[in-house]
């Protein structure tokens, strides 16, 4: 369950590809994916050539991606996945909810958002959330005041308030 008990069903989405050849037996990843990995993943079964990553700043670069190409994954290969999936979101309240989710862990802060700027303002936090899926079935118990949990909780907040381009080494919480 997401901040005032509302479902993360806006970010809990089943990814659903058909890639005639490869899929047709059907399949099931357990990794975390994003929605920006069906892109590249696409032009790849397209055999189109590859679309290159997007730079810092995009506004004037005509087409690149951001997501990751699952493909080999598809083909019984490995997910080299070098960073968890990263999710936003904005509450009823106008608090901006980020996450970061990695096989094992979803942490979440809900904090300002600077629309000007568009980037949170990671020192205005006014909630939070950590799940462990080792231990539970859903959402159920949030572990974010647990000091078992302190050193997850720190590693995952610094590799949030990161971003998605920064690589973190997350390998012993994940």
């Amino acid at each position: 369950m997401g901040l005032g008990g509302k479902p993360l069903c806006d970010t809990h989405v089943p990814l659903i590809m058909r890639i005639p050849g490869l899929t047709d037996s059907g399949m099931q990843l357990n990794n975390p994916v994003e929605l920006v990995d069906v892109f590249p993943t696409l032009v790849a079964a397209t055999g189109l050539p590859p679309i290159p990553a997007c730079p810092e700043t995009s506004n004037q670069v005509e087409v690149c991606h951001e997501g990751m190409n699952l493909l080999s994954k598809l083909r019984g290969g490995r997910l080299h996945r070098k960073r968890p999936a990263y999710s936003q979101v904005i509450r009823r309240n106008g608090l901006m909810g980020f996450s970061v989710r990695t096989p094992y862990f979803r942490y979440t802060e809900y904090t300002s958002y600077d629309y000007y700027r568009h980037e949170p303002i990671w020192n205005v936090s006014f909630a939070g959330e950590l799940y462990d899926y080792r231990q539970q079935l859903g959402e159920s118990i949030n572990r974010i005041s647990d000091p078992r949990y302190k050193d997850i909780r720190q590693a995952l907040q610094i590799t949030l308030h990161r971003g998605w381009k920064q690589d973190t080494d997350l390998k012993k919480f994940i």
